[in-house]
């Protein structure tokens, strides 16, 4: 059997050694339980991924001419079901104005409400040319303010549940050209 002696501490050295060691494990067992209560609670918020795009249809046949439509891709992330109602532009910094946007009536797109469980993902399309009709609204807004450009670029697309949580990515860079287009065009 080892004594202190042997190891070359004093009492009084093993003493403080046994405390720090006691300190260390208490503080593990506490990062334990934080880590333990965040995964807990992490698996019971909503989570959606949201990305926008402009794309071109393929042609179905000779002679047939597909426009280009906007796609909003909503994906749930999260590991709680979340049901998307409805589809809204968002822009500005700190006084953000938002502008809701009832969901077209392409081919493509799927009738909301819409349950979406983990994984699953609902695709929105708009027409262009419904969409540039559509940014006059945005463009009146942007014509009283101060600094379009800059409210401009953080012109966002997204998705509200009927929880009333709010989803929302950055526009495409093609999509704010759009409406930089017509406020151009309603401002000459």
């Amino acid at each position: 059997m080892y004594t202190l002696a042997q190891f070359g501490l004093s009492p009084d050295q093993w003493t403080a050694l046994s405390a720090i060691g006691s300190i260390l494990s208490a503080l593990g067992t506490l990062a334990a339980v934080i880590v333990a209560l965040y995964l807990a609670v992490r698996d019971k918020r909503s989570k959606l991924s949201v990305t926008s795009s402009i794309m071109q249809m393929m042609p179905s046949g000779r002679g047939s001419q597909q426009p280009s439509v906007i796609v909003l891709t909503v994906t749930n992330t999260g590991f709680m079901p979340a049901a998307v109602k409805g589809v809204f532009w968002q822009a500005g910094f700190f006084r953000k104005q938002k502008f809701v946007q009832q969901p077209s009536e392409h081919m493509l797109t799927e009738k909301l409400p819409k349950e979406l469980a983990h994984g699953q993902q609902v695709v929105l399309t708009w027409d262009l040319e419904t969409m540039r009709q559509g940014a006059d609204t945005i463009v009146k807004d942007l014509q009283g303010r101060i600094f379009k450009e800059l409210r401009l670029s953080t012109l966002r697309l997204g998705v509200y549940t009927s929880l009333g949580l709010e989803f929302s990515a950055v526009a495409d860079p093609r999509i704010r050209d759009i409406v930089r287009e017509r406020l151009r065009n309603a401002g000459a």
